[in-house]
């Protein structure tokens, strides 16, 4: 947390490097990841993965068609959209979350939750590379702070498992 904390301000707790709408997207997004770890948990366990799964994006599918329904869509709809939609509903919904909900099963909740956090380092990797972020001591700092805590506890995890 503190490495994203880093990341977000440059150092400078008294100003943020990102617009407001970004911190709150990303702090909804946090407890999204949170509940999409913890909570399918017991429902899998108990009714299996491929179940949880289907009616949670049944459950999403009708929660986001009250926000934003099918019907008013802004574009006319033909061959190559709908299947692009499907491969992503298919590819970066469903099947992504059955591989997370896999991997919970398989190791902790926990080392679920760190492992996704390590996405902010890949944004900012990605945006030296491709958008021109100059690294700086507090974006390094920051990297190491989220690096860190990864491997020691990617290290007790494995004296566990001994």
């Amino acid at each position: 947390m503190l490495g994203v904390c880093l990341m977000a301000t440059k150092g400078d707790l008294s100003q943020l490097s990102m617009t407001p709408l970004a911190l709150i997207t990303g702090l909804l997004s946090a407890m999204g990841v949170m509940f999409n770890v913890i909570l399918p948990q017991p429902f899998a366990k108990r009714y299996g993965f491929v179940p949880t799964v289907g009616w949670g994006m049944i459950l999403a599918g009708l929660f986001s068609n009250v926000l934003s329904p099918v019907y008013q869509l802004s574009f006319a709809p033909d061959i190559w959209s709908i299947l692009i939609c499907l491969i992503i509903a298919f590819f970066g919904t469903a099947f992504a979350f059955f591989i997370s909900m896999k991997a919970v099963s398989l190791v902790s909740p926990l080392v679920v939750s760190v492992i996704s956090a390590s996405e902010p380092l890949s944004s900012a990797l990605l945006s030296v590379l491709f958008l021109g972020l100059v690294v700086d001591w507090s974006l390094l700092l920051a990297m190491a702070l989220i690096i860190l805590p990864m491997i020691f506890l990617s290290i007790e995890e494995a004296k566990e498992s001994k």
